[in-house]
């Protein structure tokens, strides 16, 4: 069998890089804008991430690979954020169009190098977009299927739902999606230790707190 790979677009520190090494899947490049994450992946992964900003590369800068993963921004799709949504037209989201683009310019220049899957990680809030994502991969030959995930049950003490959308190439034809067990979560008290030293706790005798460079008014600090 041959060796599966990957390219991983918006590789930040190395969490689809990580996943894909333990599943047996060789990341033959990675790309993000940020030096420190390069640096981290570098160290987490493998040495193959580059620090390089998307809009700049073109389908020359894209090695050949099976599959091409991007968790891309979620700046302007994430309900954390205080001010106006912009989904897909904010200056971060919009850069899922940015791998559509070197998509495109793949397709055009070196067909052969076209992956057979796309592997999208986003926000809970994906879903008001969905139907512009399965437009998007069906005008490039591509096929979706998509399952929501919350990383409490698979041994993360934490409550995070996060969308997954897979892309497959000229066929309707999927592997199965996994199934999460909701049978057994972990939690904080599972991680916290039982025997700790009193100079760990906080007290209010033993630490006081006074506003820095500020004033202390009445019924406001």
């Amino acid at each position: 069998m041959n060796q599966v790979t990957m390219n991983d677009f918006f590789c930040g520190g190395g969490g689809f890089g990580l996943a894909a090494k333990q599943a047996g899947i060789e990341v033959v490049s990675a790309y993000d804008w940020d030096k420190y994450a390069v640096k981290m992946y570098n160290h987490n992964v493998n040495k193959h991430a580059q620090q390089i900003d998307i809009k700049k590369m073109t389908w020359r800068d894209v090695k050949k690979a099976d599959i091409w993963s991007f968790g891309f921004p979620c700046t302007d799709l994430n309900k954390a954020r205080m001010d106006e949504r912009k989904k897909l037209e904010g200056d971060g989201s919009k850069m899922f169009y940015e791998v559509m683009r070197l998509l495109d310019e793949v397709i055009q220049n070196v067909p052969e190098n076209i992956p057979d899957a796309l592997l999208v990680e986003n926000v809970y809030k994906l879903h008001e977009v969905m139907d512009i994502l399965k437009d998007e991969f069906y005008k490039r030959g591509y096929y979706i299927k998509r399952a929501l995930y919350n990383s409490k049950w698979w041994g993360v003490p934490q409550s995070r739902e996060r969308w997954y959308v897979t892309g497959v190439r000229n066929t309707e034809k999927f592997f199965p999606i996994v199934q999460e067990q909701k049978k057994y979560t972990v939690k904080m008290k599972h991680f916290l230790e039982k025997d700790v030293a009193e100079k760990y706790f906080y007290t209010a005798e033993k630490y006081s707190y006074t506003p820095i460079a500020s004033e202390r008014k009445e019924n406001e600090l």
